[in-house]
């Protein structure tokens, strides 16, 4: 996939914005998102009632990955019999017991469904091509939590974990600042929780 140079200097200046902001103690959170890459090979799994938290500690242990698994995420895994890609492994557990996951390069975070997120951009001046194809770039990007286009004229959406939405968002924040020469977009992003919700002008 061809990027153009303008999208790779903004890229650049969003990864220095982030790290900037880490090293000031600016609230954000180191940066380190990568896709989550595991064996693609199918293999085996059966599992009798286990506790689930013990079965997706076991997961990530098996593959060298932290899982940091909330408190709320809880139960048994009574019967689980087939055969399963690590990832369509770890698909199968959060669709039969209510939990997302996300993983942001360093951690996978569990949490439950009902925690997940939605983010509201008011874009204006930013394109939401460039902004997805930042996220791919950056390694925030996941298929299964797309950002869309909301049906108003400057408005994208985007649903997911806790985890992702924060990334999302602060590099929805950074993407804000102005690049060389160029004047600051005027932006908003809006994030919705249950009956909860924060503007945040940018």
């Amino acid at each position: 996939m061809m990027i153009g140079f303008h999208t790779r200097i903004r890229v650049f200046v969003i990864k220095t914005a982030l790290v900037c902001a880490c090293a000031f103690g600016l609230g954000l959170q180191p940066f380190h998102a990568a896709p989550l890459a595991l064996d693609h090979r199918e293999t085996t799994y059966r599992i009798i009632d286990q506790n689930l938290r013990s079965v997706l500690a076991d997961f990530g242990e098996s593959f060298d990955i932290q899982i940091d698994i909330d408190t709320d995420v809880k139960g048994r895994v009574q019967q689980v019999s087939g055969e399963f890609t690590p990832e369509g492994f770890l698909h199968h557990l959060a669709l039969t017991h209510g939990f997302s996951w996300y993983y942001d390069g360093q951690v996978i975070h569990v949490t439950p469904v009902q925690d997940d997120q939605t983010v509201i951009l008011q874009m204006n001046d930013i394109s939401l091509d460039d902004f997805v194809l930042t996220l791919t770039e950056l390694g925030i990007a996941d298929d299964r939590f797309p950002v869309v286009a909301a049906g108003e004229q400057g408005l994208a959406r985007a649903s997911g974990p806790p985890r992702y939405i924060e990334l999302l968002s602060e590099t929805f924040q950074a993407i804000s600042l102005p690049t060389p020469n160029a004047p600051k977009a005027s932006s908003t992003l809006t994030v919705i929780q249950g009956n909860d919700r924060q503007s945040v002008p940018q």
